[in-house]
């Protein structure tokens, strides 16, 4: 039901500021001289910084990248900081010693996560990389092999042209800009995978508390096979077969509301008589549409072009799901397709649902298929309320993400509102303001109700199965 991963753009692939906050606290008042002070939870080393230096030393708690730091102190300062300022206050730290030891030895010794050696001389872009122009006056790169993209503007894709074509300080030199800002496109690039010899690495796979809660296990490559079968499909996609299926959608909703007593009276008798094998029956339908509803995913995504790496399981909260990783969708200039690779396993959960509407009317006088198929039209409506909530990351959110145009909308949204409660500016869009003041008081709601109503069945359940009475004259107080 869960999909894809989210694109990584400029603000959001930097180097991730080590915490600092288990052995050092800062004094942020600014004294006579305007310099404030880094002092050692234990032992009395203390260092002087300047006031920028101290705000930026606020957020260093393990939680922001060096271009989010560098984007906040220069929305509080009022004069020029340069692009090279953070990663000067790290070497600082470095120097001073002050840095965590695995924070100082990544920076004397990048792995793929950070940036290149500064003595690199060529490095090149994979074969497997292509450029694709978005209408939206951007570039999209896209690199085939770890299927993952970036989203790069025009200037930033005339630096990297030059990569394998001279040094990198042949380059900074071409384009007057420092070293750092090479290097950080270098470490942008490899992460995604995109440099020669260099794989996107993957993240760590250690147990935490959160993967109790939200956890994905791949089961299967399923690209070759859908390479194999697509052109056998693609009559899906065409304007005829789209009016087609709206009509029937249409019919079969009408059909719907034309029964609503008759409904009322099939659930009441399939539920009174059906026992236990009808919510198996129903928890197999249910796992047959989500099903289906992933290969809907899959094979739109590839009808366009996409690479579909990989189909899983997905628990969330222990409640099993199922996910299709369609993070080349990315790739697809046109809106309308991403759209439609999101929408594609609504629509066939909604497909499915209106056959079993006509399968229901129609088998009456076949009292096994006619509960059958009203458990089908159960399973299909459950599971597109499911995905159809935006407040979680279903289809409903990924498709108000294709929608709006608006990546990592969740985040972006709660950012929104920590820069407005910390009197920041946003560097939003004000076009996507909106969208984004909009978002995360309704994500907060949900969240509330739906915590609210598993408490209120908690809380009924251990109420209907206390005692009714309780003796306390039976009570007796230990004597001491």
């Amino acid at each position: 039901m869960e999909h894809g991963n989210r694109i990584a753009t400029k603000d959001d692939s930097d180097y991730l500021c080590p915490n600092l906050t288990d052995n050092w606290q800062l004094d942020d008042r600014i004294d006579s001289v305007g310099q404030v002070i880094l002092q050692a939870k234990a032992g009395n080393r203390r260092y002087q910084f300047e006031a920028i230096e101290g705000y930026a030393l606020k957020h260093f708690t393990g939680q922001y990248t060096a271009r989010q730091i560098l984007n906040r102190c220069r929305s509080r300062s009022g004069t020029f900081i340069p692009s090279d300022f953070i990663v000067r206050l790290l070497q600082k730290l470095n120097d001073l010693e002050i840095l965590p030891a695995t924070a100082a030895e990544e920076l004397e010794n990048p792995t793929p996560d950070s940036p290149p050696p500064k003595t690199s001389n060529f490095i090149e872009l994979k074969s497997t990389v292509e450029w694709i122009p978005h209408p939206g006056g951007y570039w999209i790169l896209r690199n085939s092999e770890d299927i993952t993209c970036l989203q790069i503007d025009s200037f930033d894709k005339e630096v990297i042209s030059q990569l394998g074509q001279q040094p990198l300080t042949a380059v900074v030199n071409k384009y007057d800009i420092s070293l750092d800002d090479v290097q950080y496109l270098m470490q942008m690039l490899a992460k995604a995978g995109m440099l020669e010899g260099i794989k996107a690495p993957k993240p760590p796979n250690k147990f935490n508390l959160q993967k109790l809660l939200y956890c994905k296990i791949p089961v299967l490559n399923p690209d070759a096979w859908l390479t194999q079968h697509i052109d056998k499909l693609r009559w899906i996609w065409t304007e005829q077969f789209g009016f087609a299926l709206c009509v029937f959608i249409t019919t079969s909703v009408s059909l719907w509301l034309a029964f609503p007593s008759e409904i009322l009276a099939s659930s009441k008798q399939v539920w009174a008589t059906g026992g236990n094998a009808a919510i198996l029956t129903l928890a197999l339908l249910t796992v047959l549409v989500v099903s289906l509803h992933e290969l809907g995913h899959a094979f739109t995504l590839k009808h366009y072009g996409g690479v579909v790496p990989e189909i899983g399981l997905l628990f969330m909260c222990l409640i099993p799901g199922c996910y299709t990783n369609t993070t080349d969708q990315y790739a697809l200039v046109r809106r309308k397709q991403r759209i439609l690779v999101v929408a594609a396993g609504l629509l066939v959960q909604v497909t499915i649902w209106a056959t079993a509407v006509w399968m229901w009317v129609l088998s009456t006088s076949n009292p096994w298929l006619h509960n059958a198929s009203f458990l089908l039209m159960t399973a299909s409506l459950l599971t597109v309320a499911l995905n159809l909530n935006p407040m979680n990351r279903f289809d409903g959110y990924y498709l108000l993400v294709a929608l709006t145009g608006i990546n990592n909308l969740r985040e972006r949204s709660f950012q929104f509102y920590t820069e407005l409660l910390q009197r920041q500016e946003s560097l939003e869009d004000s076009a996507n303001k909106w969208m984004l003041a909009a978002y995360a008081p309704f994500s907060i709601v949900y969240t509330a109700l739906i915590f609210s109503y598993l408490m209120s069945l908690v809380g009924n359940w251990v109420w209907q199965h206390l005692p009714t009475t309780l003796d306390f004259t039976k009570l007796t107080l230990p004597h001491f």
